[in-house]
C-alpha cells in the first residue's frame, strides 16, 4: 500500500522539478563541445576546456568565469554523487563561451528528463529567472592588474576579526579549550604575517580578550573602508566525530542545515537580525567573497592536512553588515577531541595563521 502511494508522489515530484528547472549532465556538454574538464574541489570549481578556450564554473554559486569576464548565471552548478549538473541556461551560456561562432546546442527532452530524474533528490527550483542575455558582472579583471592597483587611494585595508572574546567563550571543546582563546592567537599571528607587506593596512576588531558586539565589528570594518573582512572562528558540531576546515560567505538563506546551525550559534550574541536590507549591497561583493573564501580554504587544506569541507553560505550577522568582500573561516572543529588538541597547540595555530595568510596573498594576486 505504501509503495502504491509513494510511486505517484515521486512521479509528480519529478514532473514538478522538470517543469521548474531543466537540468543537463556535464557529460553532454563535454560531448557536444569536444571539451575536457578538471576539478579543483578545494576551491569549489570545475574548469571546462575546449581548444584554447576555458570556462570555470563555481560549484554551488551562480557564476562562471571566462577569460576577463565574470558571468552570473541562473542556477549554480552542483554535484550529485558522481554526476555534475548544469541548468539548461547555464549550459547554453558555457556552450556560447566555448564556441561563440557555433549555434547553441539543443539538448533533447529525453536527456533533460534523465538528468532531472537522477538529481531529483537535490534540485532546488530557480526562484529568480534571468534573461537569455549573458550578464557580465565584471568586464575586465585584467585591467585591474595592468592598470592602477585599486580604485581607491591608499593601502589595501584588511580587517581581522577574531570571534567571541571576554564573557563570550565561543564553542568549548570536550577538554575545556575555548574558541575565543584559539582565534585571538591565530588573529594576532595572522596580523604579524600580513604586516610585512607595506601595501597592506591591517586592523583587528579585537587584539585582547574582550567582548565586541557583532554590530560594532561590522561598523568598525565599514568605518575604516576595509577591502577585505576575515572573521576567524572554530567550528563545532553535535557529532563530535566531525572534522575538517570550512569557510562561509553571506547569504540570506543557508546552504545546508549545518550552515544554518553555525550561523545561529555565531549570531546568538548579535541581537535582532536586521540584515535583509543589506542583501543588495552584499550582492555587489558576492563573487569576490567566493574567490577569497576559495583561496583561503584551499590554502588551509594544503597547509593543515585537514579534511576539506566545501565553502557554504549562511546568514551570519557579522558578514551581512559588512560593505566589502567578507569571509568567515572555521579553522577546525573544537568539538572534536583530536582537533581540539591541535587548536590548543601553538605550532598548529601558527600553521593556521600561515595558511590564511597564504590564501589571502593568492586572493590579492587575483584581484589587484
Amino acid at each position: 500500500m505504501f509503495k502504491k502511494i509513494l510511486l505517484p508522489v515521486l512521479l509528480l515530484l519529478m514532473a514538478e522539478v522538470c517543469a521548474a528547472e531543466e537540468l543537463v549532465n556535464l557529460k553532454y556538454l563535454l560531448r557536444e563541445t569536444n571539451s575536457i574538464y578538471s576539478a579543483e574541489w578545494d576551491r569549489d570549481s570545475i574548469t571546462v576546456a575546449s581548444g584554447d578556450k576555458e570556462v570555470k564554473m563555481m560549484l554551488n554559486y551562480p557564476y562562471v568565469v571566462s577569460g576577463k569576464r565574470i558571468i552570473r548565471v541562473d542556477t549554480p552548478v552542483f554535484v550529485n554523487g558522481a554526476n555534475v549538473f548544469l541548468s539548461q541556461a547555464t549550459f547554453d551560456t558555457v556552450n556560447v563561451l566555448l564556441s561563440r561562432e557555433n549555434p547553441k546546442t539543443v539538448i533533447t527532452p529525453v536527456l533533460k528528463a534523465a538528468a532531472a530524474a537522477t538529481a531529483v533528490a537535490t534540485v532546488v527550483p530557480v526562484k529568480t529567472p534571468v534573461s537569455d542575455e549573458i550578464r557580465i558582472v565584471e568586464e575586465d579583471t585584467a585591467q585591474k592588474k595592468s592598470g592602477s592597483r585599486k580604485k581607491k587611494e591608499g593601502p589595501f585595508v584588511i580587517i581581522i576579526d577574531p570571534g567571541h572574546g571576554g564573557n563570550d567563550p565561543g564553542a568549548i571543546g570536550p577538554g575545556g579549550f575555548q574558541e575565543k582563546t584559539a582565534v585571538l592567537d591565530i588573529g594576532l599571528k595572522l596580523r604579524e604575517h600580513l604586516k610585512t607587506n607595506k601595501d597592506l593596512k591591517i586592523l583587528m576588531t579585537r587584539d585582547k580578550d574582550i567582548f565586541i558586539p557583532l554590530k560594532e565589528r561590522a561598523e568598525f570594518a565599514n568605518k575604516n573602508k576595509a577591502d577585505l573582512f576575515i572573521s576567524i572562528h572554530c567550528n563545532a558540531a553535535r557529532n563530535r566525530a566531525v572534522q575538517g576546515t570550512r569557510s562561509y560567505i553571506y547569504s540570506r538563506t543557508a546552504s545546508s542545515r549545518e550552515a544554518a546551525e553555525a550561523a545561529k550559534f555565531e549570531n546568538s550574541r548579535g541581537g535582532s537580525f536586521d540584515v535583509l536590507l543589506n542583501d543588495l549591497k552584499k550582492g555587489a561583493f558576492e563573487y569576490l567573497s567566493i574567490e577569497s573564501a576559495g583561496y583561503i580554504q584551499s590554502s588551509l587544506v594544503k597547509k593543515l592536512k585537514l579534511k576539506w569541507l566545501p565553502t557554504e553560505r549562511a546568514p551570519f550577522y557579522v558578514l551581512a553588515r559588512t560593505s566589502m568582500p567578507s569571509v568567515l573561516v572555521e579553522c577546525a572543529f573544537i568539538s572534536n577531541r583530536e582537533e581540539e588538541k591541535k587548536l590548543a597547540d601553538e605550532n598548529f595555530r601558527k600553521s593556521v595563521a600561515a595558511g590564511i595568510h597564504s590564501g589571502i596573498l593568492d586572493y590579492l594576486e587575483r584581484v589587484l
